[in-house]
């Protein structure tokens, strides 16, 4: 049997986190993203006193806070400029306190991040942080070889403990705050007595460099981690060794206490954890799991948890009595760095850390191809105009043509020797490549042959940027040696040199007409230049910082510039003057685009694109990157973007550490379209205020007495508590698909009881409670269970309702394939699924059968006759419309009755809404549904009536998955109509379907097929439907994509081929 105690311990911590972190926001504080990344390198851990929170320091110079209940990033603390080496929490964990390889220490609010001083003295990096027992002093050891001590409220140094010959590695105060203990690389530990600065005691013994020291809660004991492989318990008070803990492999990198002072922890380069008894030496159990070094290690404050810190990015959460980790934090992605966009902004190329770039759909999110081949990071990018082809250069001094379209790399360039590029241009017509680099020069290049044309040769420094004019004729470059030059391209001959910077030119750009440059400067300002003569025409000042980089609106009328001043500014290109900043500037931009119409300005920043409204400077929307997709956000709170992206990020609502998933506010703020909309000209607003209403707060009151069950029906008691913004629901969800129970309600007061009766299936059961505030609008979080059914049952069946509308009774609405598609489809179920259900249910509904009535008239036999373990597929093929964010399938029977088009959808259509009431009123906890639909009826066509925004279906039908817990997949047509293709005999999505189990002859995916992970060759559902996402293109080219919504634990569905 499995224990549960330390289930309990993170729901306490959660409800706890909850009443404490769910507060009103004011309606000033608007949500700000945060983007939930893993912890990185960690080389330093600390927990807070409450044992709510985690500082957690990477080797990137910033610390994370992070939630122990939740595994959630809250807070990042960034000003250092170096590796963190080490994080502690004050005593009443209102402060944080970092040291750096910048050779400074910190002191930060927590709730805030804002940094309240810096401790500045040491010569050299420091090692090692402490508070005092009181707070009232902060502790910092170097690679100086002294300790300081600090007065935290005013930064002072107070003293400096000299003694030791090399790094202090380690400190720590004693419980009572008189004494210290310090760890050098001299293979020493030493206690010092904090008045007096005197070192009292030397304890000698290790035979290498002294990692960690702790001190145990009564202060009469100490333990010391070694570069030797060993640990050490002394007696402080006679300096005498008491034992060594020998077991490890390799270094002990850092030690700790139990709060008992019974326990011994120490973390290795070995990559495991030991738990010692500290009276006996010996060596109690190992936490194997880390695949790097252990850099650091920590007990909860009741002892019942271990955390450790690890190299290979992640922090492990760990039973101490069954050695059992419970939780890792990494994160829900990883870093991805934006490293160009396309002049129209509407794709991005973004680089990671497996040296792989990925070329994204701006408007959508997602991911649209993957380029591999690369063996070092990317020094520069240029998109060429039409955005079918990418200039890559990199660090390796390599650099390559790529075609976007289909991954591949077309062409290899060989720069000269340290020519690495760190800036590339296309000529107007693709033609030509014009790259920069640190060796002065800069070169153009035939993009075709990759030969080389010219070489420009003129500049004294390194060479920053490049631009080539509209008409191609011209180009234009910046460097370190502060000017601009103008050459000819033809011939590479020297036309002007611009002179007038201070300092080095870092960015240059031309005028839509040709007759202007633009350079922005070191010197903190930018010019205006007239290209025909070299004069300087305007200089604009008012930056404090770097101006770089710079660009030109369409229209040629407006100059912006972006400087490290973190601000962004507007200025009149006839006259010179300013004109506005751009509110709440995102620091760190790495270029700007003016959008095609000239009205928004778009920069990609640290994790993303901000887009403002050039007119008033007002923030439309921000694009956070993740390695799963792009979500785009408002101000106000609106979201868009692939699922998996909105688990991802989080909203800080009204400030502090209030960090709420974004997919929490779904009912209210997920706005499908919304990069569409805002480039429309349009300024959609929520209808509510985000963080309004409070969620309420769940708690398990009843529920099995153990994690492995033997009873098939479990009841599950859970208390709903109001916090002021009402309460909707609660509801359960059963691996992920939200199902109708029964059981008793009870409302006393604020508290609502309900209990739930369950019938679980065989193996893992996830149980999933929630809630949400009484308009919906703040989903709050869920009570969550995890039971194993440890009995077999029946072999489940498999439910298909297959409907395909052809022919309509409006002629007009005529479609070639849907009704093959569907039979297709049958067939593939019925002769594939015999090995892995009972018994396969098959209702097709074709033309003349395919009515509203009809398919709900199926899916309700289903659920009068299924079981939670079987499996309920829904196909539908025909027409498909949107009206608003509610999307209608058409069925056969549909009509032109009236004098709009949308009318006769909604009284004739079936929506996704009511579709997905009744597929979740179905006891079967495996769904899927495939809507294979298009609007491209000639009535439609005539109706005028085209979907404004064609991205609603997907909004829709992702709504119905998440609602429900429904995997589901849907054609997307850029052009709003889904692709039949003749010779095919299928459409485009079936097709890619059909391919993917094996089931079509010929055609372009003919030998592609899912690969699966088992032996079976069975592929599950998320397997099945990626292949086709990821397919499409190669079926009908980058016209028609197709979008997953998964919502649940992937199920097996078929076995690929016979």
């Amino acid at each position: 049997m499995k224990r549960r105690a330390v289930v309990f311990f993170f729901c306490l911590v959660a409800l706890r986190a909850g009443a404490l972190f769910a507060q009103k926001p004011s309606a000033a504080n608007l949500p700000e993203p945060v983007l939930q990344v893993g912890p990185g390198f960690v080389t330093s851990i600390a927990l807070s006193p409450d044992g709510r929170l985690l500082l957690i320091g990477s080797d990137a110079d910033t610390t994370a806070i992070w939630e122990v209940a939740t595994g959630r990033r809250l807070r990042i603390l960034a000003g250092h400029t170096e590796a963190i080496s080490s994080v502690a929490f004050s005593p009443d964990g209102k402060l944080a306190l970092t040291g750096s390889g910048d050779k400074s220490a910190a002191v930060w609010d927590v709730v805030t991040g804002r940094r309240l001083r810096t401790l500045e003295g040491h010569t050299n990096e420091v090692a090692s942080v402490v508070f005092s027992p009181d707070g009232k002093f902060a502790l910092t050891g170097a690679y100086d070889a002294t300790t300081v001590i600090w007065d935290v409220a005013t930064g002072r140094q107070l003293r400096v403990l000299k003694g030791h010959r090399d790094t202090v590695t380690s400190i720590a105060f004693g419980p009572d705050g008189k004494f210290v203990i310090t760890g050098s690389n001299d293979k020493t530990a030493a206690v010092w007595d904090v008045a007096t600065g005197r070192r009292i005691r030397t304890l000698e013994g290790h035979t290498h460099n002294v990692n960690s020291v702790a001190f145990s809660p009564d202060g009469k004991l100490a333990l010391t981690g070694s570069s030797d492989h060993t640990a050490a318990v002394w007696d402080v008070e006679a300096g005498r060794r008491l034992r060594a803990l020998k077991g490890h492999t390799s270094s002990v990198n850092s030690v700790a206490f139990s709060p008992d002072g019974k326990l011994g922890l120490t973390g290795s380069w070995d990559e495991t954890v030991g738990v010692w008894d500290v009276v006996t030496g010996r060596r109690l159990r190992i936490l194997e799991g880390h695949t790097e070094e252990i850099s650091s290690v920590a007990f909860s404050p009741d002892g019942s948890i271990v955390f450790t810190g690890s190299w290979d990015n992640t922090v492990g959460v760990w039973d101490i009595v069954t050695s059992r980790r419970l939780r890792t934090l990494e994160g829900h992605t990883s870093n991805v760095a934006l490293v160009g966009f396309s002049r129209d902004g509407k794709l991005v190329l973004t680089g990671s850390e497996d040296q792989t770039v990925t070329l994204w759909d701006v408007a959508t999110g997602r991911r649209l191809r993957i380029l591999e081949g690369l063996t070092e990071s990317i020094s520069s990018v240029a998109f060429s105009h039409e955005g079918q082809l990418a200039f890559i250069g990199s660090w390796d001094n390599s650099a390559a043509v790529w075609d976007l379209i289909s991954g591949r790399k077309l062409r290899t360039f060989e720069p000269p020797e340290g020519h690495v590029v760190n800036s590339a241009a296309f000529s107007p017509d693709g033609r030509l490549v014009l790259t920069s680099s640190i060796d002065g020069k800069s070169i153009v290049w035939d993009a075709a042959t990759c030969r080389r044309l010219h070489t420009l040769d003129g500049h004294t420094n390194w060479v920053w940027a490049v631009a080539v004019s509209p008409d191609g004729k011209v180009a234009l470059t910046g460097s370190e040696d502060n000017t601009a030059a103008v050459w000819d391209i033809a011939t590479g001959q020297l036309l002007h040199t611009l002179r007038g910077h201070a300092e080095g030119v870092t960015s240059v750009a031309f005028s839509p007409d040709g007759k202007l440059a633009l350079t922005g400067s070191k010197d903190k300002t930018a010019a205006v230049w007239d290209i025909s003569t070299g004069r300087r025409m305007y200089t604009l000042e008012g930056h404090t910082e770097w101006v770089d980089p710079v660009a030109i609106s369409p229209d040629g009328e407006m100059v912006l510039t972006i400087s490290e001043d973190d601000t962004a500014t507007v200025w009149d290109v006839a006259t010179g003057r300013q004109l506005r900043n751009l509110d709440g500037f995102i620091h760190n931009a790495r270029g700007v685009t003016f959008s095609p119409s000239g009205k928004l300005a778009v920069m990609p920043s640290a994790e993303g694109l901000a887009a403002y409204d050039i007119a008033t400077g007002a923030l439309l929307y921000r694009q956070t990157f993740t390695n799963a997709g792009i979500l785009t956000t408002t101000p106000e709170g609106l979201f868009d973007g692939p699922s998996e992206a909105s688990e991802a990020i989080c909203y800080r609502v009204g400030g502090g550490l209030n960090v709420v998933p974004v997919d929490r506010f779904y009912q209210d703020f997920s706005y499908a379209g919304l990069y569409d909309a805002v480039h429309r000209g349009e300024r959609p607003k929520p209808d509510v205020e985000l963080g309004a209403a409070a969620p309420p707060t769940l708690q398990i009151l009843e529920r099995p007495d153990e994690d492995e069950v033997a009873d098939q029906r479990v009841t599950i008691g859970v208390v709903v508590t109001d916090q002021g913004g009402g309460v909707s629901g609660p509801w359960l969800r059963h691996n992920g698909a939200r199902i109708a129970t029964s059981g008793a309600k009870r409302v006393d007061g604020n508290r609502l009881t309900q209990s739930f009766d369950v019938s679980l299936v065989a193996g893992i059961n996830r149980l999933s409670i929630e809630a949400a505030s009484g308009d919906g609008s703040w989903e709050a979080e869920p009570a969550l269970i995890e039971l194993r059914y440890t009995k077999s049952l029946d072999k489940p069946d498999l439910y298909l309702i297959a409907v395909g509308a052809a022919v309509y009774a409006e002629p007009s609405l005529r479609l070639q394939l849907p009704d093959d598609d569907a039979s297709a489809m049958a067939s593939l179920f019925e002769s594939r699924g015999r090995t892995l259900y009972e018994s396969v249910e098959v209702t097709s509904l074709l033309n003349d059968q395919a009515t509203k009535q009809a398919i709900l008239n199926g899916i309700d036999a289903v659920a009068k006759q299924a079981k939670p373990q079987d499996t309920l597929a829904v196909y539908l093929a025909g027409h498909g419309f949107a009206v608003g964010q509610r999307y209608y399938f058409l069925p056969c029977n549909m009509k032109l009755e009236s004098q709009e088009f949308e009318d006769d959808v909604r009284r004739q259509g079936l929506p996704s809404d009511r579709l997905a009431d009744a597929i979740g009123a179905t006891p079967c906890l495996k769904r899927m549904l495939i809507y294979d639909t298009c609007n491209s009826g000639a009535a439609i066509r005539r109706s005028g009536k085209r979907d404004r925004n064609p991205l609603a279906f997907a909004g829709a039908v992702r709504r119905l998955s998440r609602g429900q817990g429904v995997f589901t997949i849907t054609a997307a047509a850029a052009d709003e109509e889904a692709a039949e293709i003749a010779s095919l005999g299928h459409g485009a999505l079936t097709y890619a379907l059909l391919a993917g189990m094996r089931a079509v002859e010929g055609g372009p995916l003919e030998g592609r097929y899912v690969q699966t992970n088992n032996q079976d060759r069975v592929a599950d559902v998320l397997e099945w439907f990626s292949f086709a996402s990821g397919n499409l293109h190669r079926v009908v080219g980058a016209g028609q994509t197709a979008v997953v919504d998964n919502s649940g634990t992937p199920f097996p569905v078929l076995p690929v081929g016979e």
